[in-house]
């Protein structure tokens, strides 16, 4: 990655339907009370976060620029979400609350100055978790799932940083695909 691309004003445009994602799940193991999961504000948050870190001249936003504002334009769209919760009873090691969390988002990156897309390539992230819970909607059981939301949406800050990093957002790299990371899908 060149300096003079680390240095590039850049728009990293997180669009309200990411922003606003907030599923409320129920366990599937059954139980009447819905958590609801702040995910949407929190993921765009980190997602900004991990541009930055890379392109320090970043600014958020919520919608395409006009073109030639920005040198370089990332945009982050949540493309496949999942999550799911149970609570369970076991005689030998008690009760438990188990939380997964899978998304994928997809990142892609746009030529500022006439906003052509350039590249794109699907990020995944997984959280999973079980602990020792004293009751369903308990609060013990609450940091449970969302401490498994909160892995996920770290791993995919991690990865989309690496991306990065390693010049997947560089405009005057010729390469036209993403670089592979484990689990990351060709594109």
């Amino acid at each position: 990655m060149t300096s003079n691309s680390l240095a590039m004003k850049t728009a990293v445009v997180i669009p309200d339907e990411l922003n606003r994602y907030r599923p409320e799940v129920l366990p599937s193991t059954g139980g009447e009370h819905a958590f609801a999961f702040e995910i949407g504000r929190a993921l765009g948050k980190t997602l900004f976060r991990s541009a930055k870190s890379v392109y320090g001249n970043s600014t958020l936003l919520e919608a395409m620029p006009r073109p030639g504002a920005y040198g370089a334009v990332l945009v982050f769209s949540l493309e496949e979400r999942k999550v799911e919760l149970s609570f369970e009873q076991d005689e030998r090691f008690g009760r438990s609350g188990r939380a997964y969390a899978a998304m994928a988002v997809m990142m892609e990156v746009y030529d500022g100055l006439s906003l052509t897309p350039l590249k794109k390539t699907k990020v995944n992230g997984k959280g999973f978790l079980i602990r020792p819970v004293s009751a369903p909607a308990a609060p013990d059981a609450q940091r449970v799932y969302a401490s498994a939301v909160e892995s996920c949406i770290q791993q995919l800050a991690d990865k989309v940083a690496a991306l990065l990093a390693d010049g997947f957002g560089d405009l005057t790299s010729p390469r036209t695909s993403s670089p592979t990371l484990p689990g990351a899908p060709p594109t």
